[in-house]
């Protein structure tokens, strides 16, 4: 076989297609290269010279005593940059202070901001202008999420203690009495799949900072390690008893704990009863507290002498809490009594809630991390669906009931409701005119279909 050598200025073209060194780094690894070639040749060998060639600068390089080529590493897995969750309120007054706008007729598109946008009016037509809540900032009234969509129910029927969204949003995972993980679709709400997870039953479910992990406790004591596919890859028992959110104490305090030297930083006993969840709010200054004596309590770690905010709504113990992804003061609350309400800081009532969105108790509340869709776990076996009440909704289901005016006595459903014995609101809806024709247009074609009744138009008259 014959050998075929290439022309050096070949070689050396090639290789300054993939690195190019400084002119006095080449310089002096050619006196390096003529030193080694004269030690191989016959000269003085020095094994100095050749690890100087193959190292020079701190930088592993190819050389023609037969070293090998840079030795690249490409990750499995990309640095992935923190998701942006929250997202801030901007100061619209600081904004107007530093732009100082004034109107001349020239300038009328740089005078405008993200709140000039079309308004939502109450009718079917403006659907298209319902954006997500990231879209309307300045509207957190817009994410609460009062209409029921669809309830989910396992073959075999047992409590829901604990669901979470996947981090992406497109499934729901529920955690049972059972020890089982079920998926349910997030656009559809359907079935997917269902897979015996632990032994006992599932109380505690998070997922991992960078969304790649998912970690499970049951009451046994155990901790599991899942990925996204839901393979388990870990598992190790931690505690001898059941694994919850927080502990239990006979005094109700609320602790502060150091996770680097396992010391208690501060205690507040704030409820006169068992706490029986904590949420961190994503500015991570908020801590939110639902406990047995009713009352929702909102707290300040940069003072912690006394609360923030008393949410009193609960007519029995509030049992879960949920913060709104997007927006910083809006959050969810669940009861004992099956009831869901809705809060905003700074607001003294509830802005939003269904008493009997339950049949009992509220376990675990979980938003979807757009923030259109709120999922609810209860005791009474079932996982629910809760999402936005779309332009022109009546709002006259048995969930809504209770927060229309003279509704909630009368016990009527919405298809028990004549749609003619409403009055509309002047200027809006159908026009008195138009309204009679067509109810004389159905009559006269009811006739038609059925001779021999024309007393039918005599009311109409």
């Amino acid at each position: 076989m014959e050998a075929v050598c290439l022309p050096e200025d070949h070689i050396k073209r090639q290789r300054s297609a993939t690195y190019r060194r400084p002119l006095a780094e080449e310089r002096q690894l050619e006196t390096v290269r003529a030193q080694s070639s004269r030690s191989l040749t016959g000269g003085p060998t020095s094994s100095a010279l050749i690890g100087q060639a193959r190292r020079y600068n701190g930088v592993t390089m190819a050389t023609d005593i037969g070293s090998p080529q840079r030795f690249f590493h490409m990750p499995r897995f990309q640095h992935q940059a923190p998701r942006q969750v929250f997202y801030k309120r901007p100061d619209f007054a600081q904004q107007q202070a530093m732009q100082q706008l004034t109107f001349d007729g020239k300038r009328m598109r740089k005078a405008r901001d993200h709140r000039d946008f079309r308004a939502v009016q109450p009718d079917a037509g403006c659907y298209n202008d319902l954006v997500p809540p990231v879209g309307m900032l300045n509207n957190p009234m817009n994410a609460v999420t009062t209409k029921f969509v669809r309830t989910s129910t396992n073959k075999v029927k047992c409590p829901v203690f604990v669901i979470r969204w996947t981090p992406e949003g497109r499934r729901l995972v529920t955690g049972a009495s059972s020890g089982e993980f079920t998926l349910w679709n997030g656009l559809t709400f359907n079935f997917e799949t269902i897979l015996q997870a632990h032994d006992s039953p599932v109380r505690a479910m998070t997922w991992s900072h960078n969304d790649m992990w998912m970690l499970t406790a049951d009451h046994g004591g155990y901790v599991k390690y899942w990925q996204s596919n839901m393979n388990n890859v870990k598992m190790f028992q931690a505690h001898k008893e059941a694994i919850r959110e927080a502990s239990k104490d006979s005094q109700q305090p609320i602790k502060f704990w150091d996770p680097k030297t396992g010391q208690s930083l501060a205690t507040l006993h704030a409820h006169k009863n068992t706490v029986m969840e904590v949420k961190w709010n994503l500015n991570g200054n908020w801590l939110l507290t639902a406990s047995r004596d009713h009352l929702c309590k909102l707290f300040d770690i940069r003072n912690l002498k006394e609360e923030l905010q008393v949410f009193r709504g609960h007519k029995k113990e509030a049992t879960a809490v949920a913060w709104h992804p997007v927006h910083e003061g809006l959050f969810a609350s669940g009861g004992s009594d099956g009831s869901l309400l809705f809060w905003h800081t700074g607001v003294e009532k509830e802005v939003g809630g269904m008493e009997m969105a339950h049949e009992g108790m509220i376990w675990s509340l979980a938003w979807h991390p757009l923030g259109h869709i709120l999922c609810s776990g209860s005791n009474d076996h079932t996982s629910k669906f809760w999402t936005r009440n779309r332009p022109g909704d009546k709002m006259r289901d048995r969930y809504n009931l209770n927060l229309l005016p003279g509704m909630s006595e009368d016990g009527m459903e919405y298809d028990d409701v004549d749609l003619n014995s409403v009055a509309s609101i002047p200027g809006m809806g159908i026009p008195e005119q138009l309204k009679a024709a067509m109810e004389q247009e159905q009559a006269v074609s009811l006739i038609l279909e059925h001779p021999g009744t024309p007393d039918l138009l005599e009311p109409l008259d």
